[in-house]
């Protein structure tokens, strides 16, 4: 489907603003930016411009895109120092770019290659998105950090005595773990969950 005029005006624009704002470029302005300022300091949030109105994945600029991020993957792949990589770009209306490569677990010989579906350990850099989603999500009124991890799931069962066994156990209404401190990482819950399986992954929590 053609774009409209109207939209390319908008990205070319939106184009133009971040990238003075991200200091990749300037246009003249009686504002005098003194040399040994930070580059990216107190930069503006970029337009959101096709949150509603993406590019289709058969668009040529976006087939060109995509062309050009599966080579670079490839080359950087074939260079043999990494097991597997899943990358995915996502609109709003559905993905425009996928590729896996690699295989599901790299110490078995015959482990399946890695799909669309696979699992990976989440690492510290998913607290990112986590976090951000959250403030979305808070935003529009759809929680609050503030919100105790049992309205989400009810059977959720934790300690509470902050394990020191001889100390009075509070009642879980006066101990609750919030959001926020699940964000923020002063939940005190561990690190890794007991062994055992889920196995109606996602869409059930219980094992």
């Amino acid at each position: 489907m053609p774009l409209s005029t109207q939209s390319i005006v908008v990205g070319l624009l939106s184009v133009l603003i971040g990238g003075h704002y991200s200091g990749l470029w300037t246009f003249p302005t009686r504002h005098v930016v003194p040399e040994d300022a930070t580059r990216w300091e107190c930069r503006p949030f970029l337009p959101n411009v096709f949150a509603e109105t993406p590019p289709p994945a058969d668009h040529p600029l976006v087939r060109d895109a995509s062309s050009r991020l599966d080579g670079f993957l490839s080359s950087r792949f074939a260079k043999g120092d990494i097991d597997s990589l899943s990358v995915a770009v996502v609109t709003s209306k559905g993905p425009v770019f996928e590729k896996n490569f690699g295989v599901m677990r790299a110490n078995e010989s015959d482990s399946p290659k890695t799909t669309s579906h696979s699992m990976y350990r989440l690492a510290s850099v998913s607290k990112l998105f986590t976090t951000l989603e959250g403030l979305m999500l808070d935003q529009k009124g759809a929680i609050s950090w503030d919100d105790p991890v049992n309205k989400y799931f009810p059977g959720f069962e934790y300690r509470l005595d902050g394990f020191n066994p001889s100390a009075d156990t509070p009642p879980p209404s006066q101990a609750p773990i919030t959001l926020f401190q699940l964000a923020s990482h002063m939940s005190g819950l561990g690190r890794d969950w007991p062994p055992g399986t889920v196995h109606n992954w996602p869409n059930d929590m219980t094992r």
